[in-house]
């Protein structure tokens, strides 16, 4: 007689393994698809960002109106600084993290700061530089992402993961064949 009862119980405990099988399968499907569409929305929007060119109230310290038609001004809170990549004539160069207002992405920017005793030329220079930097569309130059207008005059483009080319070349200069170099001069030439 026991053996009765449990062989009565195996389809229903069958059943129930399948049952909480098809059940985790359905979750763990509801789960990948979620997480799918939440990575494509941010994508779409970090490309959004990067695309979009648009006016905001423009500020001018320098006392110069540069034609900002193609320059984003940022606020000085929508990045931060990450640490020190260098530093040359105007200032320095900073890895930082750009996040936009009201958008949940964080885009890996550098940030290019001029040096706080700079005159009105050298603002009106810089200012001239991001205008010219906005205006250029092309995939082998780094894009101008905006400008922010404090006390002091930052640029933000986009990072290069790879770093400076100029520092790889020296580094590398015993390795590099004539081929890669061809490439690069038309590269920098288009």
């Amino acid at each position: 007689c026991p053996l009765l009862s449990c062989s009565s119980k195996i389809p229903s405990i069958a059943a129930g393994v399948v049952g909480g099988l098809l059940c985790l399968v359905v979750v763990g499907l509801g789960i990948g698809l979620y997480l799918r569409r939440r990575h494509i929305v941010r994508k779409r929007t970090l490309r959004r960002l990067l695309q979009e060119r648009e006016l905001v109230e423009p500020l001018t310290p320098s006392g110069e109106a540069p034609n900002q038609a193609h320059l984003r001004i940022l606020k000085e809170t929508e990045f931060k600084k990450v640490k020190v990549l260098g530093s040359g004539a105007f200032g320095t160069v900073y890895k930082g993290l750009w996040i936009p207002e009201g958008e949940k992405v964080k885009i890996p920017v550098a940030i290019k700061e001029l040096r706080e005793a700079t005159s009105p030329k050298a603002n009106k220079e810089i200012l001239d530089e991001a205008y010219v930097m906005a205006s250029v569309d092309n995939p082998h130059v780094c894009r101008l992402l905006g400008i922010c207008l404090t006390s002091t005059v930052q640029l933000i483009t986009q990072l290069m993961p790879y770093g400076c080319l100029l520092d790889y070349i020296r580094e590398h200069k015993d390795n590099i064949g004539s081929q890669y170099l061809l490439n690069w001069c038309v590269q920098i030439a288009k």
